[in-house]
């Protein structure tokens, strides 16, 4: 079953590099720490496999994560203009609870 769920899930195989070459080391910190202190509330897996969540920060965040062509892609409303933090909090925790 785990390797059938491989085949299914893209995100079962990410690794940290591959979260460090989407975000950078330091987004990539920020939303560990975010995830570790249970920040990423209501997360769920859409029918089209996206990674979906809120996320406290100063406010509270919609995030979708989601593959695109192969690349890991998000989409957030905080106000960061590229991959954020409330990003890879939601696939650190989604990793997590595999």
């Amino acid at each position: 079953m785990p390797s059938e769920q491989k085949k299914t899930d893209p995100f079962v195989g990410l690794t940290w590099n591959d979260l460090t070459a989407w975000a950078g080391n330091k987004i990539v910190s920020r939303g560990k720490n975010y995830q570790q202190n249970g920040y990423v509330k209501d997360l769920a897996r859409t029918p089209d496999d996206s990674l979906v969540a809120w996320v406290e920060g100063t406010e509270r965040y919609a995030t979708q994560v989601f593959f695109e062509d192969d690349d890991l892609e998000s989409i957030c409303s905080c106000p960061y203009w590229d991959t954020c933090k409330h990003a890879v909090a939601v696939v650190v925790e989604y990793l997590e609870n595999l």
